[in-house]
């Protein structure tokens, strides 16, 4: 299962420097966090967000107490960033 989380937005006011450095400790207390509950996650960044994939979704609870997200949210669909992608993978579920 694929989560997305969104960075605080504070964090886009910094510099990269500091925005970079803070990303890094995000992710180190994301793992610290799931691994001392019992989960096992891959977490990759993506611009503000970080996509995190996860095989147990009550992991949710624990991400969302973590300082610095924003928001996480289940990601049901994705689809190739091409339009005509989009276009089909809008028909099929909508």
């Amino acid at each position: 299962m694929e989560l997305v989380a969104r960075i605080a937005p504070e964090v886009s006011l910094k510099s990269s420097k500091v925005c970079r450095a803070f990303v890094r400790k995000l992710v180190k207390n994301i793992k610290d966090a799931c691994v001392s509950h019992g989960f096992e996650v891959v977490i990759r960044p993506d611009g503000g967000r970080l996509r995190i994939e996860t095989d147990d979704i009550a992991c949710l609870p624990v991400l969302q107490r973590i300082f610095g997200l924003h928001s996480v949210s289940i990601i049901d669909i994705s689809c190739s960033p091409d339009l005509a992608a989009m276009r089909q993978t809008i028909k099929m579920h909508y």
